[in-house]
């Protein structure tokens, strides 16, 4: 915690790429919203972030409003990134992937819910259960931040056909 703290403080300090990183709220403020566009626009000049960025505006995505609530905030809202255009070239290995962390999670907080449809199979055969269970994604939601780095765990998923009772 110590180490991910002094790295967020450079890249606030140094780099001012992200807001104030000692804090704990998980929310912005109503008057942060209108600046956000900005912010999205800067990380369309980072390929990494390009893809993202882009479909956020060229759909018109919102900015999640269950993160944004003035009553929970105390001194700082939560850690976004700043104005500042990002030079990933300038951070080292470690603050390039804290920093990688941070924009992810403000850019999935444009996307909607991940849905998935679970399914549950208790099967007896000769007087014994067995349970067999299933995961089929819907909409990807905020999981499409994330797409590189889950796909292991879609690949993962077992997916169970459709079956009715006594089938």
């Amino acid at each position: 915690a110590d180490s991910t703290l002094k790295i967020m403080q450079s890249l606030y300090e140094k780099h001012k790429v992200l807001t104030y990183p000692r804090t704990s709220s998980r929310f912005i403020s109503e008057d942060i919203l209108p600046k956000l566009s900005e912010r999205v626009n800067n990380l369309k000049e980072v390929p990494v972030y390009k893809d993202l960025a882009t479909q956020i505006q060229d759909n018109n995505l919102k900015f999640s409003s269950r993160i944004v609530n003035d009553k929970k905030i105390t001194d700082h809202h939560a850690i976004i990134p700043t104005e500042k255009k990002p030079s990933l070239n300038a951070f080292s290995e470690e603050e390039r992937l804290i920093y990688d962390l941070v924009i992810k999670r403000f850019l999935a907080a444009y996307f909607g819910d991940c849905v998935k449809n679970h399914t549950e199979i208790i099967t007896e055969i000769a007087g014994h259960p067995f349970r067999s269970v299933g995961t089929i994604l819907v909409e990807k939601g905020w999981r499409t931040a994330y797409s590189a780095d889950d796909s292991k765990e879609q690949s993962d998923d077992i997916i169970l056909p459709a079956v009715l009772k006594d089938d």
